[in-house]
């Protein structure tokens, strides 16, 4: 699942602050709205502990699934995306087993506590926390109120058999889209970009991935009835995406590192051919260039039967002024002259120094 929100850290577009003016106008609606968040996970919260059955979070499934929730958010899934890289968080398929298996308020405890310690861990601001908190809970108590809904039960957990399957798939899409949704509400404000383009880009994105890691959820509740040291057999899986995701990473860091060599190399080639082909002093083609485009004029007027002429100018006295304002002042002078000469050509003619 995505795990943002507005302002990070690094002063760019969609992970940074916006400083100055805009700062002070930006600040206020999304205070606003993360304030509505937090107030609305943590009323939720409140109203879970105070109503919900507390006794499913006293079982060695609990723990379990508790230890995966806390190790799927400590250690993000980070995958190349459009030239950097993103992350994504396999506490989401743990975090939904809970759901399944012991109800809302085990897997809003297991989810709320793990999302504070890794991110305060962090350094996150706390603030940033409570956020990223908050909108998990508000979306896990979505999920069960969806699944609630459909399957008609009101007490967890849930027997799950093959009638169940379209209700589940059906809260796990309610999860994915409330916890995007939030979170990208509060960045597309951030950044003062529409919210549609932004959300739109992001479910592709997230969708795959955490289709995936929902669908999951349902196999390893399903694998914990029958017995829990199967469990740990299920984090396989997700230890190959990790490591393919790290080896992909790394290809797109090589692949960048070589295409800035390749960039590099590049624009020291063609500095080195304009240096070769070009004075240092004034810029101005050099007799090796000015040779290949009188000769290139004259074959050009020999087969149309024109006539081309060369012009050479000599500055009168530049020694006088060499030697008594000095080379420093000559050379400045030269590198004016440069300049003026070419503005007062054509495109079509030439010009060169040290000839």
């Amino acid at each position: 699942m995505t795990r943002s929100a507005p302002y990070p850290s690094n002063g760019q577009p969609g992970n940074g602050r916006p400083k100055g003016h805009m700062e002070i106008q930006l600040a206020k609606p999304v205070k606003r709205y993360v304030l509505v968040v937090c107030a609305a996970g943590i009323g939720l919260f409140a109203a879970l502990v105070a109503t919900g059955d507390l006794r499913g979070m006293v079982t060695a499934r609990f723990l379990l699934f508790f230890a995966f929730v806390l190790l799927g958010e400590a250690i993000p899934i980070k995958v190349p995306r459009q030239g950097e890289q993103d992350e994504i968080i396999t506490s989401t398929t743990f975090a939904y087993a809970l759901v399944l298996t012991a109800g809302p308020v085990p897997a809003v405890l297991a989810q709320a506590v793990a999302t504070l310690a890794t991110d305060l861990s962090r350094r996150k601001p706390p603030w940033k926390a409570l956020f990223n908190a908050c909108q998990s809970t508000v979306s896990l108590v979505a999920a069960a109120g969806a699944l609630e809904l459909m399957t008609g039960v009101d007490r967890f957990p849930i027997r799950i058999t093959s009638g169940h399957v379209p209700a589940i798939l059906v809260a796990g899409a309610v999860l994915f889209l409330a916890n995007n949704l939030l979170t990208a509400t509060a960045l597309a404000m951030a950044q003062q970009i529409p919210l549609a383009p932004y959300l739109w880009r992001d479910l592709r994105f997230q969708a795959i991935p955490d289709g995936v890691l929902l669908a999951m959820a349902p196999v390893v509740a399903v694998v914990a009835d029958r017995s829990l040291w199967l469990v740990p057999f299920l984090a396989l899986p997700l230890a190959a995406v990790y490591k393919s995701a790290q080896v992909s990473l790394e290809n797109l860091l090589l692949v960048g590192r070589l295409e800035e060599s390749l960039k590099d190399l590049t624009e020291l080639n063609q500095l080195n051919e304009f240096q070769a082909l070009h004075d240092a002093l004034t810029e101005l083609p050099n007799r090796t260039l000015f040779r290949d485009r009188l000769h290139q004029a004259v074959l050009s007027a020999q087969r149309d039967g024109r006539t081309a002429a060369a012009m050479i100018i000599d500055l009168d006295r530049f020694k006088d002024i060499n030697d008594t304002l000095g080379h420093h002042n000559g050379d400045i002078l030269l590198q004016q002259i440069g300049p003026r000469l070419r503005q007062a050509l054509r495109e079509s003619d030439s010009i060169a120094a040290g000839w």
